[in-house]
Order: C-alpha cells, then structure tokens, then sequence
C-alpha cells in the first residue's frame, strides 16, 4: 500500500551528482514540487583548521547542490557530527538559517539531558 501511495505521489527521480564524497543526493518530482534529499557525513573535529574548512565546504556543497536544482523543498539528513558545544556549531546554524536557531536550542537542551540524539530535517520553501 505504501510503494502504490509513493508511485502516485513520485513522477521521477534523478540523482545529483557531487565532488565531494561526503555528500550524495536525489531530487524527486512529486506532487507538492521539486524536492531534493540529500544525505551528509560531515567531517569530525578534530581540532584542526582543515576540518572547520571542510565541514563548511561540505555545507557549501549541499547549499549549491539545492540552487542547482529545480527543488522547492530541501531534506538534509546524515551524520553531522555537530554538538551544540563544538566549534562547528555556528557553520551548522548559519547554513539551516536563523528561523531554526530556536528548534535547534531546544533540541540542544535535549540532548543535553540525554533525552534525544542529534539529528535535523530541514524542509525550505521559497
């Protein structure tokens, strides 16, 4: 019942190809617009100025990767290897925008308690 309700509501997929292997994506035609899915595993800190520099190019990519497309909608999932105390937290939040700084404090405050792991789904509408 499910893949009958996606046939109906996905007309084509197309994968996106990019340079950096951290990131892969598709875009899918559906019935609400254009959306792309792309899935990061951003790199780690481990305290070096190359891997700020990667972990905001990475950004960068999934950012170019949306202008380049067609897509009205926007899903990011993956590892982002980002805490709410490291230094790759304000790359993080500049590139989900500013309207999800109050969801993500929130959710930092969760997972500070141990009551939920770090994770996001961006959807932006233009």
């Amino acid at each position: 019942m499910l893949n009958q309700s996606i046939n109906q509501s996905v007309y084509n997929v197309t994968r996106f190809y990019s340079s950096n292997l951290r990131v892969t994506a598709i875009s899918l035609q559906t019935k609400i617009g254009p959306v792309l899915i792309v899935c990061v595993y951003m790199p780690t800190d481990d305290g070096t100025a190359d891997c700020l520099e990667e972990f905001t190019a990475t950004c960068a990519n999934v950012y170019a990767l949306y202008v380049e497309s067609n897509a009205v909608h926007l899903v990011v999932a993956g590892d982002f290897n980002c805490q709410p105390t490291s230094r790759f937290y304000q790359t993080f939040t500049s590139f989900i925008g500013h309207q999800w700084k109050k969801l993500l404090s929130v959710w930092a405050t969760l997972i500070e308690k141990r009551i939920i792991n770090f994770g996001v789904i961006v959807s932006v509408s233009e």
